[in-house]
């Protein structure tokens, strides 16, 4: 799921063209042709198994997998991913399905090379696959207080590449270079912000220059961070509500950061109004303190701490069911 769904995003998550999409939505169901249209979770669940079953999309998706397949493990042979027993890689995070999908192509072709991950949290627990290591700095899946606190979403936006996002790879003279969507942001805005955000690491860093420890070094970065994140000024909120930003690796969209909003909406973002938006589906904020920074609203500390009490309590209910379904299963 993506803050914004339709049933043509979904599709063009795998490159489908539009003669493409059509054929596979005549071929599971009219209801689909208006693929434009934002649709609920509900929705958006019924439309994936009703893909799960068409042939004609299968068929098409193996296509696109198996031509994408001798372009990415060509990329990686290229440079150099086959002439080492272990390599590291850097990310943000989420949840590590970039760097287990990286162990599974390397698995499939022959590339037998462990690869090592240093993120700066997780949200999830990263996969269980041989070969792989991973290494959070601010916080662990099972962090909650800490995940509640921290804005991951401006998080993407804060350490964004200067680039558009890389959707695949094409041999071009004789050489795999990666294929760019193209930026929807202001370059120069980037690198400025880029200053910022670097800023906030070298304090931390400058930190353990004082004979501190690690672990003081990061909690130093975490409440850097999340004073920015959870305690914007107006100021600071139209700096980096600026990012036009897409959730969804299509790209189909774009929206910014941080936007006014009016009391209902940052309403809905609360734990009663997240269960009726579940039911009904509704509109998202994507940066919830940007966009109360730059709101005109009474009582902003009020939404502040009830957001986080409330991603606290979301974040607990998801624990406690994990914990039952494999206690039952």
């Amino acid at each position: 799921p993506s803050y914004r769904m339709t049933a043509g995003t979904v599709m063009k998550r795998a490159g489908f063209s539009e003669e493409e999409r059509q054929a596979v939505f005549r071929d599971i169901g009219a209801e689909y042709a208006s693929e434009n249209d934002i649709i609920d979770r509900k929705s958006f669940d019924i439309l994936c198994e009703r893909l799960r079953g068409s042939e004609l999309f299968n068929d098409i998706l193996d296509r696109r997998s198996l031509a994408a397949y001798e372009d990415i493990t060509g990329y990686f042979r290229q440079e150099g991913a086959d002439g080492y027993s272990r390599i590291g890689i850097i990310d943000i995070g989420w949840t590590g399905s970039m760097q287990a999908a990286m162990k599974r192509i390397f698995s499939g072709s022959g590339i037998d090379t462990d690869i090592v991950g240093w993120y700066m949290g997780f949200l999830a627990q990263p996969p269980d696959i041989k070969g792989c290591e991973y290494s959070a700095w601010l916080f662990g899946a099972d962090d909650i207080l800490k995940r509640a606190g921290f804005s991951h979403n401006i998080a993407e936006c804060m350490f964004t590449a200067p680039c558009g996002m890389t959707k695949g790879y094409e041999l071009s003279e004789g050489r795999y270079q990666p294929v760019t969507c193209p930026c929807e942001n202001d370059i120069n805005a980037l690198k400025r912000l880029e200053d910022i955000s670097c800023g906030i690491f070298s304090a931390a860093a400058e930190s353990r220059c004082f004979d501190i420890s690690e672990k003081t070094a990061s909690e130093t970065a975490y409440r850097l961070l999340t004073a920015v994140m959870n305690r914007p000024s107006r100021s600071e909120a139209e700096a980096f509500g600026i990012y036009r930003f897409c959730d969804d690796i299509s790209e189909d969209y774009h929206m910014p950061a941080a936007e006014r909003a009016d009391r209902s909406a940052f309403s809905q973002e609360l734990l009663f109004g997240r269960i009726r938006a579940k039911r009904n589906g509704g509109r998202r904020l994507y940066w919830y303190f940007g966009s109360l920074a730059l709101s005109d609203i009474k009582h902003k500390g009020c939404f502040r701490s009830l957001y986080i009490f409330t991603e606290a309590a979301v974040l607990c209910a998801k624990k406690v069911l994990r914990w039952l379904h494999r206690y039952f299963r």
